[in-house]
C-alpha cells in the first residue's frame, strides 16, 4: 500500500498539535465563593400558668348559728326587747340560709361594757357562731366590735349610731344611720320647722350615743344659725336620774327655743314630767333615736304632749309593700302596734342572710365584705344601702307625740 506526500504532513501536523497540546499550562480553574451560613437556635422559655384545682369547699354544718348580743336588763332593756321580738319574727319568716337551718343564741350583755365584752366572747368562742346581730347600743358595741375584728367574724347592729363604732374597724358594720347625720338633721328641723333661734343641750355624759348625738346637734345648730352663741348651755345628766331639777332650773331662766336631750327615754321621761310641774313653756323639747319607747309615754303622761325625737321607723313613714308586709307581720305575731327597734332588727337579719347567700360562703372576711357591698335592699326601715364604711345611708324619721300616740312629722332625707 503506498502512501502520498499528503498523507505523511498531516500525520506530522496531528502529532505536533498533540505534544502542544500535552505541553500547555492548566487552565486558571474558575473560583468558588463559599457563604458560610451559622443558624443560631435560641431556645424561647415558655412559661406555663398552671391555676390549681381550688380545694373542695369545706362542707356546710348541719345548721348556721348566728349570734344575737343584746342587752336585755339595764339601760338598754327597753331597746332590746322589741329587737329581740324583731329578730325572731325574721327568722319565722326565713328559717334557712344556703340551704341549711338557722339557730339563733341570744346573748344578754347587761347593757355594760364589761359584759359586752364577755357576751362577744362566748358567742365567738364558745357557740362558734359564724355572724354576730348586735349589739344595740353605740357604747356596748364598741366594745363587741372590737372582738369581732380580732375573730374576723362579722358583725351587725341594729342601732349603735355613734360613728366611733365602725370607724377602722373591717368586720362590724349597721344597719342604722349615724349620729352625725341624725344630729344634724334634728338640728335643722328645729331650725326651719320649729324656728327655733336658740338651743339648750343636755347630755346623758355616761353613753357614747347621747354624747355624739348631742355634741353633733350642738355644733350643726351653731353652723346653721352661723352664731356660736346661739347654743345658750350644754349641761350634763347621767344614767338613770331621775331629778332633773337643777338643770330645767337653768333651762327656764334662758328661754331657749328649744331643748335638745340627747339621753335615754326613761331620763327624757322624768325631765318631762318636771319642765311640766315648773311650767317650762315656750321651749319645744326633742330628742334623739333614744326617745323611741312606748315607756316615755307611760312614764311622763300628758306632760310628753308635743315633744318631738328622731327615729329610725314610723309605720306611716315606709308604706311600701315590704314595710307593710312587715307591719301586718308583726302586729299579728304580737298583737301591739309596731316599735321602731323591731323593725330595725328585722332588717338586720334580712341584710346579714342576704350578705351570706351573696358571699355564697361562711367565710367570715366574705360575708363581711358583702355586708358592706349591700345596695338597695329594701327592708321594713325603708331601702338601705351600706357605705365601704359600714354605715347605712337612709332618712331620718321625725316623730311628735299628739294624744298620748307617736305621729309622723316626716323624713329628712341625706
Amino acid at each position: 500500500m503506498s502512501v502520498t506526500r499528503k498523507q505523511i504532513v498531516v500525520v506530522i501536523l496531528m502529532v505536533v498539535a498533540l505534544c502542544l497540546a500535552a505541553c500547555a499550562p492548566a487552565a486558571t480553574p474558575t473560583p468558588q465563593v463559599i457563604t458560610k451560613v451559622e443558624t443560631k437556635i435560641v431556645e424561647k422559655e415558655v412559661v406555663q400558668v398552671v391555676t390549681p384545682t381550688p380545694p373542695p369547699a369545706a362542707p356546710l354544718p348541719n345548721e348556721i348559728v348566728i349570734g344575737v348580743e343584746l342587752g336585755m336588763t339595764g339601760a338598754s332593756a327597753g331597746y332590746s326587747a322589741p329587737m329581740w321580738e324583731g329578730i325572731q319574727l325574721a327568722l319565722e319568716e326565713k328559717p334557712t340560709v344556703l340551704g341549711k337551718p338557722v339557730r339563733l343564741v341570744l346573748v344578754d350583755d347587761k347593757s355594760d361594757r364589761a359584759e359586752a365584752a364577755l357576751a362577744s366572747q362566748r358567742l365567738i368562742e364558745v357557740e362558734k357562731v359564724v355572724a354576730i346581730l348586735g349589739s344595740g347600743s353605740s357604747t356596748t358595741a364598741m366594745i363587741e366590735s372590737q372582738n369581732t375584728e380580732k375573730a374576723k367574724i362579722p358583725g351587725l347592729s341594729m342601732s349603735a349610731t355613734n360613728p366611733l363604732v365602725t370607724e377602722g374597724k373591717q368586720y362590724f358594720s349597721r344597719v342604722c344611720f349615724i349620729d352625725s347625720f341624725q344630729g344634724a338633721m334634728m338640728a335643722k328641723f328645729a331650725i326651719e320647722k320649729l324656728g327655733a333661734k336658740t338651743a339648750v343641750v343636755n347630755l346623758n355624759i355616761d353613753s357614747d350615743g347621747p354624747v355624739a348625738v348631742g355634741t353633733f346637734f350642738r355644733t350643726s345648730f351653731q353652723t346653721l344659725t352661723k352664731d356660736p352663741k346661739s347654743v345658750l348651755a350644754q349641761l350634763s345628766s347621767h344614767f338613770n336620774d331621775v331629778d332633773f331639777t337643777a338643770q330645767l332650773t337653768t333651762i327656764k331662766a334662758l328661754k331657749p327655743g328649744v331643748v335638745f336631750g340627747a339621753m335615754n327615754y326613761n331620763e327624757a321621761a322624768m325631765m318631762l314630767k318636771q319642765a311640766k310641774q315648773l311650767g317650762i313653756t315656750g321651749a319645744a323639747f326633742m330628742g334623739s333615736d333614744d326617745w323611741q319607747s312606748p315607756e316615755l309615754i307611760q312614764i311622763a303622761g300628758d306632760a310628753a304632749e308635743g315633744a318631738y325625737y328622731s327615729s329610725h321607723y314610723h309605720p306611716d313613714a315606709f308604706t311600701h309593700p315590704r314595710g307593710q308586709q312587715f307591719k301586718e307581720m308583726y302586729t299579728k305575731k304580737y298583737n301591739k302596734p309596731v316599735i321602731g327597734w323591731a323593725a330595725l332588727a328585722f332588717d338586720s337579719y334580712g341584710v346579714m342572710l342576704n350578705a351570706i347567700e351573696r358571699a355564697n360562703s361562711l367565710d367570715g372576711t366574705a360575708i363581711a365584705k358583702a355586708i358592706r357591698e349591700t345596695k338597695g335592699f329594701v327592708g321594713a326601715t325603708g331601702e338601705i344601702n351600706i357605705n365601704e364604711k359600714g354605715d347605712a345611708i337612709k332618712p331620718v324619721v321625725v316623730c311628735q307625740i299628739k294624744g298620748g300616740q307617736e305621729t309622723l312629722v316626716g323624713l329628712i332625707s341625706p
